[in-house]
């Protein structure tokens, strides 16, 4: 049996990486015009790979298990999680078009 390895995760720098990467595919946060010409233009593969690393973020704490209540691990999974449904939900608006 393998043993268990002690991780520690900071979900602040999580959530602010998920708020950073959302503002900006959504174009809120402030950028030169020369960049929001290219997030429009790669917005398809941005958002892929957005949702490709929610599913490695969530596919790496589906095996981690959280010392203590777990309530603050559990808030991060739900987050991640909002945060490819975002992605998903975004790419199929683009399908949409």
């Amino acid at each position: 049996m393998l043993a268990p390895m002690q991780i520690d995760i900071a979900p602040q720098a999580v959530e602010i990486l998920i708020d950073n990467w959302r503002d900006g595919v959504d174009m809120k946060a402030p950028m030169l015009d020369e960049f929001k010409i290219h997030m429009m233009q790669n917005r398809r593969s941005i958002l892929n790979n957005h949702a490709r690393a929610a599913g490695a973020w969530n596919l790496l704490l589906s095996c981690a298990t959280p010392v203590g209540d777990g309530a603050e691990f559990e808030q991060l999974r739900a987050k991640i999680r909002a945060f490819q449904d975002w992605a998903k939900t975004e790419l199929a608006k683009l399908d949409a078009l």
